[in-house]
């Protein structure tokens, strides 16, 4: 697969809601897992205030799966990014 399509990152996004593993969502959209790693990471916004390709990430946890805010227990009461 060389490009993802527009319904391949929504289902990346709705499997990610659902705390999917990155291995289950490229087994479910027929790619290697690298694949959604990286494009998890490309399109994130990993701040209120972020824009498409910044590159200081102040939160540890943003450096591991999911990459994301999504399923983090801090998101809402104590997260650096509020």
């Amino acid at each position: 697969m060389s490009h993802l399509k527009e319904e391949d990152r929504k289902k990346i996004s709705s499997m990610l809601a659902h705390g999917n593993k990155c291995r289950e969502i490229a087994e479910a959209i027929g790619c290697d897992p690298t694949t959604i790693a990286k494009e998890i990471k490309r399109n994130r916004i990993v701040s209120k205030d972020a824009s498409k390709g910044q590159s200081k990430i102040l939160c540890k946890k943003l450096d591991k799966w999911p990459y994301v805010c999504g399923t983090c227990k801090h998101k809402y009461i104590d997260c650096c990014f509020l």
